[in-house]
């Protein structure tokens, strides 16, 4: 058999290929473009809020420097003053009042007395360290914020409370780094607490409370009956 009477096999065309991608791989590039944009636009927005935030909060702040500046810087200046008077008493007990115990200052009225006080007044909360350093800061920081913040418009009251965060600064100072409160005014003639200068801070300012408010019932009761007054006569 020669070669020109062997029969060859008709070869089959390849199959078409479809370039086109199958529906599921086209949704999943749909959805990553989809999430891709949703991405960029969220990234956009929280631009936005965060360029808009900063910007206000910027403008708050040079608001506030620039309204109540000299107020803020008042603040702190005597705070710090009246701060460094206390430490300062305190340092002089230490060094000089420590050695000797007691010293007189007026006979039969009062006397120096060096006491260490980890407590309150009376020896209240007495080894309660932490726990009054705790609550004292968070008062202190809240009377802070309501001096700087929301400025009281009576002086009597803002020197008040002035004194009283002044004093509660002083004494947390001691309970902080020594543990306990330098106490060396001591009453003779009434049985009383040994206190420092920055409890006097703090009675003073109480005091300056009191009376703040009781002038001030006084004045809204005088409004009151004034227009009661006038209400009257309209009639």
């Amino acid at each position: 058999m020669t070669r020109h009477h062997i029969k060859r096999k008709p070869q089959s065309a390849p199959p078409l290929q479809c370039k086109c991608k199958p529906p599921r791989h086209r949704a999943k590039k749909r959805l990553h473009q989809c999430s891709t944009t949703i991405r960029v636009y969220v990234s956009t927005i929280n631009y936005k809020i965060i360029k808009q935030a900063t910007f206000y909060l910027k403008r708050r702040c040079f608001d506030f420097i620039q309204k109540r500046g000299q107020h803020l810087l008042f603040t702190i200046v005597v705070s710090a003053l009246l701060i460094a008077a206390d430490q300062f008493t305190k340092f002089l007990a230490v060094t000089y009042l420590a050695p000797v115990g007691t010293m007189p200052l007026i006979p039969g009225v009062m006397q120096l007395q060096f006491i260490l006080n980890d407590g309150m007044a009376f020896s209240m909360l007495s080894g309660n360290r932490w726990f009054l350093v705790t609550v004292t800061g968070i008062a202190l920081v809240a009377l802070l914020i309501y001096l700087l913040f929301r400025r009281p418009k009576n002086k009597l009251e803002y020197f008040a409370w002035l004194l009283i965060l002044s004093g509660g600064i002083g004494n947390l100072i001691d309970r902080i780094f020594s543990g306990y409160v330098v106490d060396f005014f001591a009453v003779q003639f009434v049985q009383f607490a040994v206190f420092n200068v920055a409890d006097c801070y703090v009675t003073i300012g109480a005091a300056m409370l009191i009376i703040w408010l009781i002038f001030g019932e006084i004045k809204a009761y005088r409004e009151k009956k004034a227009k009661l007054g006038d209400t009257n006569e309209g009639n």
